[in-house]
């Protein structure tokens, strides 16, 4: 259902007006990036609900409006909304549908992508030893040519990772390849088990993926004490996840397990 201004109350960093805030809405924020409306009265970063003036005349396809996504309410949605997206992370509110976008992955024959992590190393560093891992995405047979954007959510093994909370450290732009500028997203939570990753690109167009590399490399602190020998049969699972294209249509994608069997093609590396 379509709001009226009246009816339409933002809370900062809630992009998709679900009643929390996620990497789901830093990709509804990519989506809308570059756009302006009205000014939001009286506005703040805070998380309480902020009534609109007036609507904005862009909208996503699922009839939610852009003007969610200025979460500090100055007209337009741009780089000075990410902080507030981050100031909020986790944040829920009640009653919300709490309802979003990510799915399980597809187990048909039918899927357009192909979502793999894969080991690249294990680095040793002053705060802890990390993991690095490659997000590697192609399409069902050879490349795949509307990604714009895609979160995912995983589970790891008890006693894997460490908690990760260093979200604005994440948030970086870098080259997918030349010229081609990427926003991303990474949450660890040891106690879950559960690891969260949004990368996103901000520019409208669609990038074709798996002939150039991996889409990139992300490192994972892992736990405390952790002897990588025990690394040894753990594994990261991928639970469900969302991929978009430039007009915010969605792709069916299949993954693989990543099961840990052999620490050979895990080289170690030094970073002063």
């Amino acid at each position: 259902t379509t709001l009226t201004a009246q009816e339409a109350v933002v809370w900062p960093g809630d992009a998709n007006d679900n009643g929390s805030v996620n990497g789901i809405d830093m990709l509804y924020w990519a989506h809308a990036f570059g756009a302006i409306g009205n000014e939001r009265p009286n506005a703040s970063g805070s998380w309480v609900g902020q009534p609109m003036d007036e609507l904005w005349e862009d909208t996503y396809p699922d009839g939610h409006n852009f003007a969610f996504a200025d979460f500090d309410g100055d007209g337009q949605a741009n780089g000075r909304d990410i902080r507030l997206l981050f100031d909020n992370q986790d944040r829920t509110r009640v009653p919300a549908p709490n309802i979003d976008p990510w799915v399980k992955p597809d187990t048909s024959e039918n899927y357009e992508a192909f979502l793999e992590l894969l080991p690249a190393g294990i680095q040793l560093t002053p705060t802890g030893t990390v993991l690095l891992l490659d997000v590697n995405l192609r399409g069902a047979d050879s490349t795949f040519s509307a990604f714009h954007g895609i979160s995912f959510k995983a589970t790891f093994s008890n006693g894997l990772l460490a908690d990760h909370e260093g979200y604005v450290k994440e948030v970086s732009t870098f080259a997918l390849r030349a010229g081609d500028r990427l926003m991303r997203w990474l949450n660890i939570d040891s106690t879950a088990r559960q690891m969260d990753f949004t990368i996103t690109a901000l520019d409208h167009e669609n990038r074709t993926l798996g002939d150039n590399g991996p889409l990139t490399r992300i490192s994972l602190p892992l736990a405390a004490g952790l002897d990588p020998a025990d690394m040894i049969g753990a594994t990261i699972i991928i639970d469900s996840l969302v991929l978009f294209d430039k007009n915010f249509q969605a792709h069916p994608v299949a993954t693989a397990t990543l099961a840990f069997e052999e620490l050979a093609s895990c080289p170690f590396t030094v970073r002063p």
